[in-house]
């Protein structure tokens, strides 16, 4: 099957709506916010394609899987809008296998951008060109990275091992670094984006260091272990944002060392998968209050992160939150709480005086 040609607008733009953490289930009447929020926001936002970032799917059911896939694909493909998926927890989990049967479903699907590349990685790492405005020359590669269940690895001789889910496992390291020199090879220095359900270890140390855009309302669910994964993106010099999504109640983005790190905004509406237990309380005091109350306002609004990559600079030329009512959020700004130079010289947070500099 002959797949989409992602390609940047004569202006020189591509625009991409990130969707994440829908968690639909088997539930279809639980699942139609989630769905009716993707169309809404395509249809506003016009992007030339979306990118799923993982824990799209709740469901080990195979019946269910193609049928909501399928539609999803109708929705967009019908739009002319293509998409990729990147694996999460919940599409790398199930008795079934899922994580492949998902694979095999994405492959017969018109619209689905998407490779399950190889099986010793984990299940859809991969990267895919977006041609220039003239040309057929690559412009900007998007990769998507596996961010694995919740499996233990072990790496030591002595056999400790550690819950592998967020970690970015080695063998995917030496693939993206591979993958890179080799489209540098054919193709010269091409800008880079990275999809990754889980967000990177560095997601902390920005909002602690560089400062931030958006909400952080909860902890940053990282790997209890970093892989070295932002190190190698600085260092290969051609990576400009990591997106990421898992933290139901995040939506910062800011920029470290020259790449952006931002999460996408919670898509979906299930109940038991959102977190913290408040977000899903009020999720179903909106949806149907049972005790003659008012709805509750949801204290975080579903929607979705849009990225605009400009073609000229090689850059990322703007990036925002469209939230289901319409509103555009690019979030209030949170300064660094720390320096890092004082941080790593004098200890522990509080040890010290304020970030403002010293007489």
């Amino acid at each position: 099957m002959t797949k989409p040609t992602l390609r940047f607008r004569a202006d020189g733009s591509f625009k991409i709506l990130q969707l994440t953490d829908m968690h639909i289930h088997h539930e279809d009447s639980l699942n139609d916010p989630a769905i009716a929020l993707m169309e809404t926001l395509v249809d506003r936002e016009q992007p030339d394609m979306v990118a799923f970032t993982g824990d799209i799917f709740c469901s080990d059911d195979k019946d269910h899987l193609t049928r909501v896939w399928g539609k999803l694909d109708e929705l967009l493909t019908k739009r002319g809008i293509p998409y990729t998926v990147t694996y999460g927890n919940h599409e790398s989990d199930g008795k079934g296998g899922r994580q492949f049967l998902l694979a095999e479903v994405l492959k017969s699907l018109p619209g689905a951008i998407f490779e399950a590349g190889d099986p010793a990685m984990g299940v859809g790492n991969y990267s895919v060109p977006v041609l220039a405005s003239k040309g057929d020359a690559p412009a900007f590669f998007l990769y998507s990275l596996d961010s694995h269940s919740c499996t233990f690895r072990t790496y030591r001789p002595d056999g400790t091992s550690f819950t592998s889910e967020q970690y970015t496992w080695p063998e995917q390291l030496e693939w993206i670094e591979a993958t890179h020199n080799a489209h540098r090879a054919a193709y010269g220095s091409v800008p880079a984006v990275l999809f990754h359900h889980n967000p990177l270890p560095e997601f902390d140390y920005l909002w602690m260091f560089d400062g931030v855009y958006g909400a952080h309302s909860e902890m940053v669910c990282r790997a209890p272990i970093n892989s070295g994964l932002f190190a190698l993106l600085y260092r290969l010099t051609d990576f400009r944002g990591v997106f990421s999504g898992h933290d139901h109640t995040n939506s910062f983005v800011g920029e470290m060392m020259g790449i952006t790190l931002g999460y996408g905004r919670c898509s979906g509406n299930y109940p038991w998968c959102l977190w913290p237990k408040d977000h899903a309380d009020h999720s179903d005091a909106l949806r149907q209050p049972t005790d003659g109350s008012e709805p509750k306002k949801d204290y975080f609004p579903r929607g979705g992160r849009v990225i605009v990559l400009d073609e000229a600079s090689g850059k990322i030329a703007e990036t925002y939150v469209s939230l289901e009512d319409g509103t555009v959020e690019k979030g209030e700004y949170h300064p660094p709480m720390f320096k890092r130079f004082d941080y790593y010289m004098y200890g522990a947070p509080g040890s010290y005086g304020p970030l403002e500099d010293d007489e």
